[in-house]
């Protein structure tokens, strides 16, 4: 009787311990290695195995460029167009502020990047030529600063179809502007129809130079 009871409880631990459920993490072979599949704390995917680093990582790159996606997305209405060229639009309601660019010389022909808010300060007599970009009502613009006496500068259009238009001067297509050689003299002009640009404002005395040389 002994025997028998001895060979019951036996046989009950043997099924009690083959039939316990697997540890969580484990398996019939021994602990299962964590997921390297991407960790998501937002929808659970039934899996009660810890997540490697490597998942922790990628899951936090997939996050972070949704959110950076999110943030485009929203900032679209006021920010828009190619960043990496020359144009983009922008609503704001601060201040944007910025140097103007400044070019010291003895003469030159302005490029077209030279066109837009540019100070062109002229130390010796020369000719400071407008680049070709008032096609169409572009917004163009320079101011040229005459900055000692008898620096005599000329100011001219590269396109000979451009005119330069001075309160009290009757300037042709293609004349140039003179300048009376006074230190402290200034010509500020601006594209600001098809093939004109308007002086806009000046000090000193400026002639009709005729055509540009």
């Amino acid at each position: 009787m002994k025997n028998k009871l001895l060979q019951l409880i036996s046989i009950a631990l043997i099924v009690l311990f083959t039939a316990a459920p697997t540890p969580i993490g484990g398996g019939p072979m021994g602990p299962v290695p964590p997921s390297d599949v991407a960790y998501n704390a937002v929808t659970w995917n039934g899996s009660f195995l810890a997540p490697t680093q490597n998942a922790v990582r990628d899951q936090f790159v997939t996050s972070a460029a949704a959110a950076l996606q999110n943030i485009v997305e929203d900032t679209t209405p006021q920010l828009s167009g190619d960043l990496d060229g020359q144009t983009f639009n922008m609503v704001t309601t601060g201040a944007i502020t910025g140097a103007i660019g400044v070019i010291t010389t003895t003469g030159i022909n302005l490029s077209a990047t030279q066109s837009y808010g540019y100070v062109i300060i002229a130390t010796a007599a020369g000719d400071v030529e407008l680049a070709d970009v008032c096609d169409s009502a572009t917004g163009a613009n320079a101011l040229i600063f005459v900055r000692d006496v008898a620096e005599t500068v000329s100011i001219a259009v590269n396109d000979p179809g451009d005119t330069i238009v001075f309160p009290g001067l009757s300037l042709g297509a293609d004349d140039e502007l003179d300048s009376a050689g006074n230190a402290g003299d200034f010509v500020g002009v601006a594209c600001l129809e098809a093939n004109t640009w308007y002086v806009i404002g000046s000090r000193g005395g400026w002639t009709d130079g005729g055509a540009a040389d």
